[in-house]
Protein backbone atom coordinates (compact mmCIF):
# COMPACT_ATOMS: atom_id res chain seq x y z
CA UNK A 1 0.00 0.00 0.00
CA UNK A 2 1.29 3.51 -0.80
CA UNK A 3 2.21 6.00 1.92
CA UNK A 4 -0.85 8.06 1.05
CA UNK A 5 -3.07 5.02 1.35
CA UNK A 6 -1.75 4.30 4.83
CA UNK A 7 -2.30 7.91 5.86
CA UNK A 8 -5.88 7.91 4.66
CA UNK A 9 -6.64 4.71 6.52
CA UNK A 10 -5.41 6.35 9.71
CA UNK A 11 -7.75 9.32 9.23
CA UNK A 12 -11.48 8.98 9.66
CA UNK A 13 -11.99 11.20 6.62
CA UNK A 14 -9.81 11.92 3.63
CA UNK A 15 -11.41 15.32 3.16
CA UNK A 16 -11.98 17.66 6.06
CA UNK A 17 -15.25 19.50 6.27
CA UNK A 18 -14.87 23.10 7.33
CA UNK A 19 -14.73 23.47 11.08
CA UNK A 20 -15.49 26.49 13.15
CA UNK A 21 -13.64 29.77 13.39
CA UNK A 22 -10.46 29.24 15.38
CA UNK A 23 -12.43 26.66 17.32
CA UNK A 24 -10.93 23.40 18.42
CA UNK A 25 -13.59 21.20 16.93
CA UNK A 26 -15.79 20.94 13.89
CA UNK A 27 -18.93 21.91 15.81
CA UNK A 28 -20.00 25.38 14.64
CA UNK A 29 -22.50 25.73 17.46
CA UNK A 30 -19.64 25.30 19.91
CA UNK A 31 -17.79 28.07 18.10
CA UNK A 32 -20.64 30.47 18.73
CA UNK A 33 -20.59 29.50 22.38
CA UNK A 34 -16.85 29.79 22.93
CA UNK A 35 -16.45 32.90 20.79
CA UNK A 36 -13.35 34.00 18.91
CA UNK A 37 -10.94 34.98 21.63
CA UNK A 38 -7.81 32.82 21.67
CA UNK A 39 -9.72 29.65 22.36
CA UNK A 40 -6.59 27.57 22.11
CA UNK A 41 -4.85 29.49 24.89
CA UNK A 42 -6.54 27.33 27.48
CA UNK A 43 -4.59 28.21 30.64
CA UNK A 44 -5.20 31.92 30.12
CA UNK A 45 -8.51 32.02 28.29
CA UNK A 46 -10.29 32.72 31.57
CA UNK A 47 -8.37 35.98 31.87
CA UNK A 48 -10.53 37.74 29.32
CA UNK A 49 -12.90 39.35 31.82
CA UNK A 50 -9.99 40.52 33.94
CA UNK A 51 -8.23 41.89 30.86
CA UNK A 52 -11.36 43.77 29.80
CA UNK A 53 -11.11 45.80 33.00
CA UNK A 54 -7.94 47.39 31.62
CA UNK A 55 -9.99 49.46 29.16
CA UNK A 56 -9.81 53.09 30.20
CA UNK A 57 -11.53 56.36 29.43
CA UNK A 58 -8.45 58.54 29.48
CA UNK A 59 -8.17 62.11 28.31
CA UNK A 60 -8.69 62.54 24.57
CA UNK A 61 -5.18 64.02 24.35
CA UNK A 62 -1.90 62.13 24.58
CA UNK A 63 1.58 62.27 23.08
CA UNK A 64 1.15 59.14 20.97
CA UNK A 65 -1.76 57.08 19.64
CA UNK A 66 -0.92 53.51 18.64
CA UNK A 67 -3.44 51.72 16.43
CA UNK A 68 -3.25 48.02 17.28
CA UNK A 69 -2.78 46.23 20.61
CA UNK A 70 -0.80 43.24 19.36
CA UNK A 71 2.77 42.33 20.25
CA UNK A 72 4.30 45.08 18.06
CA UNK A 73 1.95 47.83 19.23
CA UNK A 74 2.38 46.96 22.89
CA UNK A 75 6.18 46.70 22.61
CA UNK A 76 6.17 50.19 21.11
CA UNK A 77 3.82 51.45 23.83
CA UNK A 78 6.12 50.11 26.55
CA UNK A 79 9.27 51.62 25.04
CA UNK A 80 7.66 55.05 24.65
CA UNK A 81 6.02 55.16 28.09
CA UNK A 82 9.33 54.23 29.69
CA UNK A 83 10.84 57.26 27.96
CA UNK A 84 8.21 59.62 29.30
CA UNK A 85 5.67 59.74 26.45
CA UNK A 86 1.98 59.39 27.24
CA UNK A 87 0.50 56.70 25.03
CA UNK A 88 -3.04 55.68 24.12
CA UNK A 89 -3.47 52.31 22.42
CA UNK A 90 -6.65 51.78 20.38
CA UNK A 91 -7.97 48.39 19.30
CA UNK A 92 -11.29 47.00 18.10
CA UNK A 93 -11.05 43.97 20.40
CA UNK A 94 -11.89 43.85 24.14
CA UNK A 95 -8.35 43.19 25.41
CA UNK A 96 -4.74 43.42 24.30
CA UNK A 97 -3.19 40.68 22.20
CA UNK A 98 -6.49 39.22 21.05
CA UNK A 99 -5.91 39.66 17.31
CA UNK A 100 -3.42 37.91 15.05
CA UNK A 101 -0.78 37.82 17.82
CA UNK A 102 -2.85 35.37 19.85
CA UNK A 103 -2.82 32.93 16.92
CA UNK A 104 0.94 33.14 16.40
CA UNK A 105 2.93 29.91 16.56
CA UNK A 106 5.26 31.86 18.84
CA UNK A 107 8.49 30.53 17.30
CA UNK A 108 11.72 32.26 18.35
CA UNK A 109 14.40 31.55 15.72
CA UNK A 110 17.24 33.42 14.06
CA UNK A 111 17.70 31.68 10.72
CA UNK A 112 17.09 34.23 7.94
CA UNK A 113 18.54 34.98 4.51
CA UNK A 114 19.68 38.58 5.13
CA UNK A 115 22.22 39.57 7.83
CA UNK A 116 20.09 42.29 9.42
CA UNK A 117 17.21 39.92 10.13
CA UNK A 118 19.60 37.37 11.66
CA UNK A 119 21.17 40.05 13.87
CA UNK A 120 17.85 41.49 14.97
CA UNK A 121 16.31 38.13 15.84
CA UNK A 122 19.47 37.01 17.64
CA UNK A 123 19.26 40.15 19.77
CA UNK A 124 15.56 39.52 20.40
CA UNK A 125 16.27 35.95 21.51
CA UNK A 126 18.23 37.36 24.45
CA UNK A 127 15.20 39.41 25.51
CA UNK A 128 13.12 36.24 25.65
CA UNK A 129 15.81 34.52 27.73
CA UNK A 130 15.52 37.36 30.26
CA UNK A 131 11.83 38.14 29.75
CA UNK A 132 11.03 38.67 33.44
CA UNK A 133 13.86 41.17 33.82
CA UNK A 134 12.82 42.99 30.64
CA UNK A 135 9.21 43.31 31.81
CA UNK A 136 10.47 44.45 35.21
CA UNK A 137 7.25 43.82 37.12
CA UNK A 138 5.58 40.59 38.19
CA UNK A 139 2.32 40.00 36.36
CA UNK A 140 -0.28 38.31 38.57
CA UNK A 141 -1.61 36.53 35.51
CA UNK A 142 1.71 34.80 34.93
CA UNK A 143 4.79 35.45 32.83
CA UNK A 144 5.40 34.35 29.27
CA UNK A 145 8.44 32.16 28.92
CA UNK A 146 10.63 30.76 26.17
CA UNK A 147 10.57 26.98 25.91
CA UNK A 148 14.01 26.30 24.48
CA UNK A 149 13.53 23.04 22.59
CA UNK A 150 15.93 23.65 19.70
CA UNK A 151 15.20 23.58 15.98
CA UNK A 152 15.94 21.19 13.12
CA UNK A 153 16.20 22.38 9.53
CA UNK A 154 16.16 19.34 7.26
CA UNK A 155 18.97 19.37 4.71
CA UNK A 156 17.36 18.54 1.35
CA UNK A 157 17.58 19.71 -2.23
CA UNK A 158 14.67 22.10 -1.60
CA UNK A 159 16.17 23.59 1.56
CA UNK A 160 19.72 24.02 0.27
CA UNK A 161 19.35 27.62 -1.07
CA UNK A 162 17.85 28.79 2.23
CA UNK A 163 20.41 26.94 4.35
CA UNK A 164 23.34 28.10 2.23
CA UNK A 165 22.33 31.75 2.55
CA UNK A 166 21.48 31.52 6.23
CA UNK A 167 24.49 29.47 7.35
CA UNK A 168 26.91 31.76 5.50
CA UNK A 169 25.49 34.68 7.47
CA UNK A 170 25.72 32.77 10.76
CA UNK A 171 29.34 31.87 10.02
CA UNK A 172 30.20 35.48 9.21
CA UNK A 173 28.58 36.65 12.45
CA UNK A 174 30.20 33.93 14.53
CA UNK A 175 26.90 32.32 15.56
CA UNK A 176 27.00 28.63 16.25
CA UNK A 177 24.90 25.76 14.99
CA UNK A 178 25.38 22.04 14.46
CA UNK A 179 25.55 20.36 11.05
CA UNK A 180 24.18 16.85 11.49
CA UNK A 181 24.93 14.00 9.11
CA UNK A 182 22.13 11.69 8.03
CA UNK A 183 23.43 9.16 10.57
CA UNK A 184 23.36 11.66 13.43
CA UNK A 185 19.87 12.79 12.46
CA UNK A 186 18.79 9.14 12.50
CA UNK A 187 20.39 8.60 15.91
CA UNK A 188 18.67 11.69 17.36
CA UNK A 189 15.22 11.47 15.78
CA UNK A 190 14.91 8.17 13.88
CA UNK A 191 12.86 5.04 14.40
CA UNK A 192 14.92 3.86 17.40
CA UNK A 193 14.16 7.06 19.32
CA UNK A 194 10.92 8.08 21.08
CA UNK A 195 10.08 10.33 18.09
CA UNK A 196 10.36 7.53 15.47
CA UNK A 197 10.83 9.83 12.48
CA UNK A 198 10.84 8.42 8.98
CA UNK A 199 13.84 9.87 7.17
CA UNK A 200 12.91 8.90 3.64
CA UNK A 201 12.75 11.65 1.02
CA UNK A 202 9.45 12.53 -0.68
CA UNK A 203 10.41 15.82 -2.31
CA UNK A 204 9.77 18.02 -4.02
CA UNK A 205 6.86 18.90 -1.69
CA UNK A 206 3.40 18.14 -3.04
CA UNK A 207 -0.16 18.71 -2.06
CA UNK A 208 -1.82 15.64 -0.59
CA UNK A 209 -4.21 15.73 -3.55
CA UNK A 210 -1.31 15.23 -5.98
CA UNK A 211 -1.28 11.69 -7.40
CA UNK A 212 2.48 11.54 -6.72
CA UNK A 213 2.12 12.52 -3.06
CA UNK A 214 3.90 10.06 -0.79
CA UNK A 215 6.07 8.55 -3.54
CA UNK A 216 9.67 7.97 -2.42
CA UNK A 217 12.41 10.07 -4.00
CA UNK A 218 15.41 7.74 -3.97
CA UNK A 219 17.50 10.01 -6.20
CA UNK A 220 17.68 12.92 -3.74
CA UNK A 221 17.84 11.51 -0.19
CA UNK A 222 17.81 13.64 2.92
CA UNK A 223 21.42 14.59 3.58
CA UNK A 224 21.12 15.43 7.26
CA UNK A 225 20.05 18.56 9.11
CA UNK A 226 21.15 21.83 10.60
CA UNK A 227 20.40 22.02 14.32
CA UNK A 228 20.14 25.13 16.48
CA UNK A 229 19.95 24.59 20.24
CA UNK A 230 19.23 28.26 21.02
CA UNK A 231 15.77 28.23 19.49
CA UNK A 232 12.34 27.68 20.99
CA UNK A 233 8.81 28.96 21.26
CA UNK A 234 6.47 30.91 23.50
CA UNK A 235 3.44 28.74 24.22
CA UNK A 236 1.12 31.64 25.04
CA UNK A 237 1.76 34.64 22.77
CA UNK A 238 -1.25 36.45 24.21
CA UNK A 239 0.29 36.34 27.68
CA UNK A 240 3.43 38.01 26.33
CA UNK A 241 1.30 40.97 25.19
CA UNK A 242 -0.45 41.06 28.58
CA UNK A 243 2.98 41.25 30.24
CA UNK A 244 3.99 44.19 28.02
CA UNK A 245 0.77 45.99 28.94
CA UNK A 246 1.35 45.36 32.65
CA UNK A 247 4.80 46.95 32.38
CA UNK A 248 3.42 49.92 30.41
CA UNK A 249 0.68 50.50 33.01
CA UNK A 250 3.35 50.58 35.69
CA UNK A 251 4.73 53.79 34.14
CA UNK A 252 1.47 55.64 34.72
CA UNK A 253 1.56 56.98 31.17
CA UNK A 254 -0.48 54.30 29.38
CA UNK A 255 -4.15 54.01 28.51
CA UNK A 256 -6.12 51.56 26.40
CA UNK A 257 -9.25 52.19 24.36
CA UNK A 258 -10.74 48.75 23.76
CA UNK A 259 -13.59 47.94 21.40
CA UNK A 260 -12.90 51.08 19.37
CA UNK A 261 -12.39 51.22 15.61
CA UNK A 262 -10.37 53.99 14.01
CA UNK A 263 -12.12 55.26 10.89
CA UNK A 264 -10.02 58.32 10.06
CA UNK A 265 -6.51 59.71 10.53
CA UNK A 266 -6.99 63.41 11.23
CA UNK A 267 -4.64 65.95 9.69
CA UNK A 268 -3.99 69.65 10.04
CA UNK A 269 -1.44 71.85 8.30
CA UNK A 270 0.09 68.89 6.53
CA UNK A 271 0.64 66.53 9.47
CA UNK A 272 -1.22 63.85 11.41
CA UNK A 273 -2.95 65.22 14.50
CA UNK A 274 -5.16 62.45 15.80
CA UNK A 275 -7.77 59.83 14.98
CA UNK A 276 -11.52 59.69 14.72
CA UNK A 277 -13.26 56.65 16.16
CA UNK A 278 -16.35 54.94 14.79
CA UNK A 279 -18.21 56.21 17.87
CA UNK A 280 -17.55 59.75 16.66
CA UNK A 281 -15.04 60.50 19.39
CA UNK A 282 -11.83 62.29 18.44
CA UNK A 283 -8.48 61.45 20.04
CA UNK A 284 -5.70 63.98 19.57
CA UNK A 285 -1.94 63.33 19.48
CA UNK A 286 0.99 64.68 17.47
CA UNK A 287 2.24 61.13 16.81
CA UNK A 288 0.20 58.26 15.31
CA UNK A 289 1.66 54.75 14.97
CA UNK A 290 0.16 52.17 12.64
CA UNK A 291 0.69 48.77 14.31
CA UNK A 292 -2.57 47.31 13.07
CA UNK A 293 -1.25 43.95 11.87
CA UNK A 294 -3.44 42.52 9.08
CA UNK A 295 -5.46 45.77 9.12
CA UNK A 296 -2.38 47.93 8.45
CA UNK A 297 -3.28 48.44 4.78
CA UNK A 298 -6.59 49.98 5.81
CA UNK A 299 -4.86 52.40 8.20
CA UNK A 300 -2.30 53.36 5.56
CA UNK A 301 -5.15 54.24 3.22
CA UNK A 302 -6.60 56.48 5.95
CA UNK A 303 -3.28 58.27 6.34
CA UNK A 304 -2.94 58.88 2.60
CA UNK A 305 -6.56 59.56 1.75
CA UNK A 306 -7.92 62.06 -0.75
CA UNK A 307 -5.55 65.04 -1.07
CA UNK A 308 -2.70 63.14 0.58
CA UNK A 309 -2.52 60.19 -1.85
CA UNK A 310 0.28 61.73 -3.91
CA UNK A 311 2.31 62.30 -0.74
CA UNK A 312 2.80 58.58 -0.14
CA UNK A 313 6.38 57.64 -1.11
CA UNK A 314 6.31 54.00 0.03
CA UNK A 315 7.92 51.53 -2.39
CA UNK A 316 6.27 48.59 -0.63
CA UNK A 317 2.76 47.74 0.42
CA UNK A 318 1.24 45.44 3.01
CA UNK A 319 -1.38 42.78 2.30
CA UNK A 320 -3.23 40.37 4.61
CA UNK A 321 -2.65 36.70 3.88
CA UNK A 322 -5.02 34.00 5.12
CA UNK A 323 -3.22 31.25 7.03
CA UNK A 324 -4.21 27.96 8.67
CA UNK A 325 -2.39 25.98 11.32
CA UNK A 326 -3.41 22.41 12.14
CA UNK A 327 -3.40 21.06 15.69
CA UNK A 328 -2.96 17.33 16.23
CA UNK A 329 -2.38 15.26 19.37
CA UNK A 330 1.21 14.85 20.54
CA UNK A 331 3.21 11.78 19.62
CA UNK A 332 2.58 8.83 21.90
CA UNK A 333 5.57 7.64 23.90
CA UNK A 334 7.27 11.05 23.94
CA UNK A 335 5.80 12.32 27.20
CA UNK A 336 8.99 11.72 29.18
CA UNK A 337 11.40 12.48 26.34
CA UNK A 338 12.97 15.86 25.66
CA UNK A 339 10.53 18.11 23.85
CA UNK A 340 10.68 17.58 20.08
CA UNK A 341 12.63 20.33 18.32
CA UNK A 342 10.82 22.81 16.08
CA UNK A 343 11.22 21.42 12.57
CA UNK A 344 11.45 23.09 9.19
CA UNK A 345 10.91 20.38 6.59
CA UNK A 346 11.11 21.54 2.98
CA UNK A 347 11.07 17.93 1.80
CA UNK A 348 7.62 17.19 3.26
CA UNK A 349 6.58 20.83 2.78
CA UNK A 350 5.65 22.11 6.25
CA UNK A 351 6.91 23.21 9.64
CA UNK A 352 5.83 21.63 12.89
CA UNK A 353 6.46 22.06 16.58
CA UNK A 354 5.35 20.52 19.82
CA UNK A 355 2.97 22.51 22.01
CA UNK A 356 3.70 21.78 25.67
CA UNK A 357 4.26 18.15 24.57
CA UNK A 358 0.49 17.63 24.43
CA UNK A 359 -0.12 18.53 20.80
CA UNK A 360 1.67 19.33 17.54
CA UNK A 361 1.23 22.48 15.46
CA UNK A 362 1.66 22.16 11.69
CA UNK A 363 1.79 25.03 9.24
CA UNK A 364 2.78 26.09 5.75
CA UNK A 365 6.09 27.60 4.62
CA UNK A 366 4.61 28.96 1.37
CA UNK A 367 6.36 26.55 -0.99
CA UNK A 368 5.37 26.09 -4.62
CA UNK A 369 2.83 23.38 -3.81
CA UNK A 370 0.87 25.93 -1.73
CA UNK A 371 0.68 28.62 -4.37
CA UNK A 372 -1.17 30.71 -5.28
CA UNK A 373 -1.33 32.00 -1.71
CA UNK A 374 -4.61 33.42 -0.43
CA UNK A 375 -3.87 37.13 -0.30
CA UNK A 376 -6.94 39.17 0.58
CA UNK A 377 -7.99 41.65 -2.14
CA UNK A 378 -8.16 45.29 -1.16
CA UNK A 379 -11.89 45.49 -1.73
CA UNK A 380 -12.54 42.60 0.67
CA UNK A 381 -13.29 43.24 4.33
CA UNK A 382 -11.32 40.88 6.57
CA UNK A 383 -14.47 40.28 8.59
CA UNK A 384 -16.02 38.71 5.48
CA UNK A 385 -13.21 36.21 4.84
CA UNK A 386 -13.99 32.54 5.50
CA UNK A 387 -12.26 31.61 8.73
CA UNK A 388 -13.38 28.00 8.92
CA UNK A 389 -10.76 25.27 8.67
CA UNK A 390 -10.47 23.98 5.12
CA UNK A 391 -8.90 21.07 3.27
CA UNK A 392 -5.53 22.66 4.04
CA UNK A 393 -5.81 21.23 7.56
CA UNK A 394 -5.70 17.71 6.17
CA UNK A 395 -3.09 18.61 3.58
CA UNK A 396 -0.62 19.95 6.18
CA UNK A 397 -1.36 17.02 8.48
CA UNK A 398 -0.64 14.43 5.78
CA UNK A 399 2.64 16.13 4.89
CA UNK A 400 3.80 16.11 8.51
CA UNK A 401 2.76 12.45 8.78
CA UNK A 402 5.31 11.57 6.09
CA UNK A 403 7.98 12.50 8.63
CA UNK A 404 6.04 11.49 11.76
CA UNK A 405 4.52 8.04 11.18
CA UNK A 406 3.07 8.06 14.71
CA UNK A 407 1.05 11.22 14.08
CA UNK A 408 -2.62 10.80 15.01
CA UNK A 409 -4.60 12.25 12.11
CA UNK A 410 -8.01 13.85 12.54
CA UNK A 411 -11.28 13.52 10.69
CA UNK A 412 -13.84 16.22 10.05
CA UNK A 413 -15.55 15.87 13.43
CA UNK A 414 -12.35 16.14 15.45
CA UNK A 415 -10.30 18.62 13.41
CA UNK A 416 -8.52 21.22 15.50
CA UNK A 417 -6.68 24.28 14.34
CA UNK A 418 -6.75 28.01 13.83
CA UNK A 419 -7.33 30.41 10.96
CA UNK A 420 -5.88 33.90 11.04
CA UNK A 421 -3.96 36.38 8.87
CA UNK A 422 -0.38 37.38 8.23
CA UNK A 423 0.43 40.97 7.30
CA UNK A 424 3.17 40.85 4.68
CA UNK A 425 5.22 43.09 2.44
CA UNK A 426 6.45 42.07 -0.99
CA UNK A 427 9.78 40.87 0.45
CA UNK A 428 8.36 39.46 3.71
CA UNK A 429 10.38 41.96 5.76
CA UNK A 430 8.61 44.49 7.99
CA UNK A 431 8.48 48.27 7.72
CA UNK A 432 9.63 50.09 10.87
CA UNK A 433 9.79 53.70 9.79
CA UNK A 434 8.37 57.19 9.70
CA UNK A 435 6.27 58.18 6.70
CA UNK A 436 6.07 61.09 4.32
CA UNK A 437 3.10 62.36 6.35
CA UNK A 438 4.68 64.09 9.36
CA UNK A 439 3.54 62.58 12.64
CA UNK A 440 2.49 59.26 11.08
CA UNK A 441 4.71 56.21 11.73
CA UNK A 442 4.52 52.57 10.72
CA UNK A 443 5.34 49.25 12.35
CA UNK A 444 3.70 47.07 9.71
CA UNK A 445 4.21 44.00 7.57
CA UNK A 446 5.01 42.16 10.79
CA UNK A 447 2.47 39.36 11.20
CA UNK A 448 4.01 35.98 10.40
CA UNK A 449 7.65 36.27 11.45
CA UNK A 450 8.09 39.24 13.80
CA UNK A 451 6.59 37.95 17.06
CA UNK A 452 10.09 36.80 18.00
CA UNK A 453 11.35 40.41 17.89
CA UNK A 454 8.92 41.66 20.53
CA UNK A 455 11.63 42.84 22.92
CA UNK A 456 13.72 45.28 20.90
CA UNK A 457 11.22 46.30 18.21
CA UNK A 458 9.53 48.86 20.46
CA UNK A 459 12.87 50.51 21.17
CA UNK A 460 13.64 50.81 17.47
CA UNK A 461 10.28 52.48 16.91
CA UNK A 462 10.85 54.79 19.89
CA UNK A 463 14.29 55.75 18.53
CA UNK A 464 12.81 56.54 15.11
CA UNK A 465 9.95 58.59 16.60
CA UNK A 466 12.15 60.56 18.99
CA UNK A 467 14.79 61.32 16.39
CA UNK A 468 12.23 62.41 13.78
CA UNK A 469 10.20 64.55 16.17
CA UNK A 470 13.44 66.23 17.25
CA UNK A 471 14.29 67.20 13.68
CA UNK A 472 16.50 64.37 12.40
CA UNK A 473 15.85 63.17 8.86
CA UNK A 474 16.03 59.42 9.41
CA UNK A 475 15.88 58.82 5.66
CA UNK A 476 19.24 60.56 5.30
CA UNK A 477 20.54 59.55 8.73
CA UNK A 478 18.91 56.24 9.64
CA UNK A 479 18.88 55.04 13.21
CA UNK A 480 21.79 52.78 14.12
CA UNK A 481 20.44 50.49 16.81
CA UNK A 482 23.00 48.96 19.16
CA UNK A 483 22.41 45.27 19.82
CA UNK A 484 23.59 45.45 23.40
CA UNK A 485 22.08 42.30 24.89
CA UNK A 486 23.67 39.96 22.36
CA UNK A 487 26.78 42.05 21.74
CA UNK A 488 26.61 41.20 18.04
CA UNK A 489 27.09 44.77 16.82
CA UNK A 490 24.73 47.45 15.56
CA UNK A 491 21.79 47.37 13.18
CA UNK A 492 21.25 49.93 10.43
CA UNK A 493 17.48 50.32 10.52
CA UNK A 494 17.32 51.48 6.89
CA UNK A 495 16.80 47.78 6.10
CA UNK A 496 13.25 48.31 7.42
CA UNK A 497 12.67 51.50 5.42
CA UNK A 498 9.38 52.15 3.66
CA UNK A 499 11.42 53.27 0.63
CA UNK A 500 13.83 50.35 0.36
CA UNK A 501 14.40 48.28 -2.74
CA UNK A 502 13.04 44.75 -2.48
CA UNK A 503 15.34 42.64 -0.33
CA UNK A 504 16.66 39.33 -1.60
CA UNK A 505 14.86 37.07 0.88
CA UNK A 506 13.31 33.62 0.57
CA UNK A 507 9.99 35.22 -0.43
CA UNK A 508 8.24 33.26 2.31
CA UNK A 509 7.54 33.56 6.03
CA UNK A 510 11.09 32.25 6.57
CA UNK A 511 12.38 35.67 5.50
Amino acid sequence: MSVLGRLLLRSSSARLCPSAFVCISGDESQARTTGSFSVRRGPHSQLLKKQMSTCTTSSSNSDVIIIGAGIIGMSTALALTRRGWSVTVVDTLPAVGQGSTSYSSGIVRWFYTIPESVMFSWEAYHYWKEWDDFIGVKDERGMANLRQCGAILMRTKESEPFLKASCEILDNLGLTYEDWSKEELEARMGENTPYKWCLDSYGPPKSASDEMFGELNTQEPIAGAVYSAETGYVADPNLAVVNLETAAKETGRYSFRCGQKVIEILKDKGRATGVKLKSGEVLSAPVIVNAAGPHSREVTDMAFSENFKDLNDMTLTTTPLRQEVAYLPGLEGCESADEMPITLDMDAGCYFRSDLQTSILIGSIELECDRPLEFIPKETNLDDVNVCLSELHGDYSYRAALRLPGLQLSGSSTAKGIVSFYDVTEDWTPIYDKSSLPGYYMAIGTSGNQFKNAGPVGMIMADIIEATENGTDTDENPIIFNLDKSGIGALNTSVFSRRRKLLDTSGTVLG
